[in-house]
């Protein structure tokens, strides 16, 4: 047996569980700054671990954490676009579909590595986790490998801000659970920024719990005095909505942004439109209500409490058992965490929003 095998079937062997996160989110809703993140963290709180890019497009990692493997290694989005003239979008596609069929070398990049847990970081694009196979396909066969997943969805919380995005954002959390497969959490990010968005229609609890999506649909369409009304007009001891009817008795409503309604029958166009709208998210919220499987953790990267809840939760999805001293971090060595994040990565920790 050559040492290539031999580092195979350390791989594949039982007694040699590798745990791993697969992160992935839509574009901006920080997956790099929460492997930095949590790569900081779980080596703060005594887990080795090594993050892993599988983001063709995110070529400048150098500075925002160690990236043990490389996918830029195996295919340059660059070169891929200029060679096959394809879009950005093509391309993350293309090198997906590529990875997926040298998973070889993955597979020996992987036996190199001594951490037994790892963080893949995913590429942004939408289609690759909700109905494209590559992704799926890898991680199928991670798991033959004995590799222990949970994926990690990242939505960003500024979506909480507009009902119909957080409906559309839910129904795209449980295509991704329905499509990969996985034990699956779903993250509401950047929740340290809630406060400088407009305010929400109910509290952050409503958002986590991601139930009774229904009670969003009324504000769907509606201009800020209309919001304002209906606001004052909830029932808060109930947490109830007055019915539609009355508000649509309201003055009328204010025209969207990038929508012409001088044209005559402007406003009943509108109304028109609304209705429609209203009527499409109804649909919506009442398909992630039959699967009953959506609701979102809250995460601040920057508190190491909020860290810890997530972390947690994910320990319990893929049956990770804590080492004596990571307990004993979680009771009382949580402040070393921003200790370890500047260390580890003060060049980019520093150098504005973190949460971009």
């Amino acid at each position: 047996m050559n040492l290539k095998q031999e580092k195979y079937q350390k791989l594949n062997h039982e007694d040699n569980v590798i745990y791993a996160q697969l992160v992935i989110g839509p574009p901006g809703s920080g997956k790099t700054t929460y492997c930095s993140g949590m790569s900081a963290f779980l080596k703060a709180s005594g887990r080795p671990c090594s993050v892993i890019n599988l983001d063709p497009a995110n070529e400048q990692v150098d500075g925002k954490y160690d990236c043990a493997i490389d996918i830029s290694e195996l295919c340059s989005l660059e070169e891929v676009m200029e060679h096959f003239k394809l879009g950005p979008n093509g391309g993350l596609v293309y090198c997906m579909e590529f990875l997926e069929k040298n998973l070889d070398w993955l597979k020996e990049k992987l036996a190199n590595l001594s951490e037994r847990y790892l963080i893949f970081d995913c590429p942004g694009q939408v289609e690759l986790f909700t109905h494209h196979g590559s992704l799926k396909n890898i991680v199928r066969t991670l798991g033959k490998w004995g590799f222990r997943l949970t994926c990690v969805h990242l939505v960003d919380a500024y979506y909480c801000a507009d009902p119909a995005t957080y409906i559309s954002a839910s129904l795209l959390s449980l295509s991704t659970m329905l499509q990969l497969e996985l034990p699956h959490i779903n993250v509401l990010s950047k929740i340290d920024l809630l406060e400088k968005y407009d305010k929400l229609a109910f509290q952050l609890d409503f958002y986590k719990s991601a139930f009774d999506l229904d009670l969003l649909v009324p504000y769907i369409g509606l201009g800020r005095k209309e919001k304002k009304f209906l606001d004052e007009t909830n029932d808060v001891k109930n947490n109830l909505v007055i019915p539609k009817q009355e508000v649509e008795e309201q003055e009328p409503k204010e025209p969207e942004e990038g929508r012409d309604h001088n044209d005559g029958n402007g406003d009943n166009n509108n109304s028109n439109w609304t209705k429609k709208y209203r009527k499409l998210n109804e649909m919506m919220v009442e398909l992630v209500h039959d699967f009953r499987l959506v609701e979102f953790q809250s995460l601040n990267v920057m508190d190491p409490e909020s860290m810890q809840t997530v972390i947690n939760v994910i320990d319990r999805s893929n049956g990770y058992v804590r080492t004596a001293d990571e307990r004993k971090f979680a009771e009382t060595g949580q402040s070393t965490y921003i200790e370890e994040l500047a260390q580890a990565h003060g060049s980019f920790w520093e150098g504005g929003d973190v949460n971009d």
